[in-house]
């Protein structure tokens, strides 16, 4: 799905509202397959912030949930970042800003 007018990059602060309908529209779509027997598996950037409302909704639907993160080596991260159009990352320029060995804002979840 794809919004044709309107649409604002997502990290700027005038998405939020973008960002919350994204969020409810994604989170219904998911339990109605879900509650229909499907398997349902969403990909992409999906925070541990996301989980409140995720786990209310399926609460409400006696919807089972699962949460996995799938982390690519640092190698690969920085790998893929040097190669964006952007230029993000490059010489002088990581695309992680990595302190004592580990990403900066890196946070474990504490779920299995």
């Amino acid at each position: 799905m794809w919004i044709r007018s309107g649409f604002a990059l997502p990290y700027l602060p005038e998405a939020q509202r973008q960002n919350e309908v994204v969020r409810k529209v994604m989170i219904d779509a998911a339990c109605a397959y879900a509650g229909d027997g499907y398997d349902v598996v969403l990909d992409g950037i999906l925070g541990p912030w996301l989980l409140d409302a995720f786990r209310a909704e399926c609460r409400k639907r006696d919807l089972g949930l699962s949460y996995v993160v799938l982390r690519p080596s640092l190698e690969v991260t920085l790998s893929r970042a040097s190669q964006r159009e952007s230029g993000a990352a490059g010489p002088g320029r990581p695309a992680l800003p990595v302190l004592r060995g580990r990403p900066v804002g890196y946070r474990p979840t504490g779920l299995t």
